[in-house]
């Protein structure tokens, strides 16, 4: 129950001690020890990512151009 009555100092703590490693490093030593764990992106990573340029939908409804996120990513066979 320790954890669970010490949550925002837990939380304080492991943000702190996170913040002062770089994500490449962090990610690699999870790895290593079999952590499921991936890196958060911000949109502008997200979008730069080849697979996720591929998700843009660009069209033209009623004579207006626009850009949207294909929502349905899996293709069934």
């Amino acid at each position: 129950m320790a954890r669970v009555e010490n949550r925002i100092e837990l939380k304080d703590h492991i943000q702190e001690k996170v913040g002062l490693i770089e994500s490449t490093d962090l990610l690699s030593f999870m790895e290593v020890k079999n952590v499921p764990c991936g890196k958060v992106k911000n949109l502008k990573e997200v979008f730069t990512d080849k697979s996720a340029k591929d998700l843009i939908l660009i069209e033209e409804i009623e004579h207006v151009k626009t850009k949207r996120v294909q929502s349905a990513i899996f293709k069934w066979k």
